[in-house]
């Protein structure tokens, strides 16, 4: 069996930064389709949300990632179930990430800033 998902996108939000070796980074990922719509000869983009948790390169992440950056993400789909503060049960769907890469540089005068997440 195969659970895997690769996802090329813009970064939306940084949730965290770790404070521990434990916590993971966790940011929103946004990739989008565009299309010409045959009836209308107008193009169409439609926008999916993702949310990234990445356990590895933590100090690579908190340091690197910037809204707006173009990453890609090779991970494994999770999915959860838990309870609200009303007591309703809820479930989230995340991505697992083992690999992320920056596609861009993050806007720094720094030019030895490395594309790549170190492994």
């Amino acid at each position: 069996m195969i659970n895997n998902v690769t996802l090329i996108g813009r970064v939306g939000k940084v949730y965290n930064q770790p404070t521990n070796d434990k916590a993971p980074v966790k940011f929103s990922l946004a990739t989008s389709e565009r299309w010409k719509n045959k009836d209308t000869g107008e193009f169409e983009e439609s926008t999916e949300w993702h949310m990234v948790v990445s356990f590895t390169s933590k100090e690579w992440l908190s340091k690197n990632l910037a809204v707006g950056m173009l990453v890609y993400v090779e991970g494994k789909i999770h999915y959860d179930k838990y309870t609200d503060n009303d007591g309703n049960e809820k479930k989230s769907t995340s991505i697992i990430a083992y690999k992320v890469k920056s596609l861009q540089r993050k806007n720094t005068s720094d030019d030895n800033n490395s594309n790549d997440v170190p492994f």
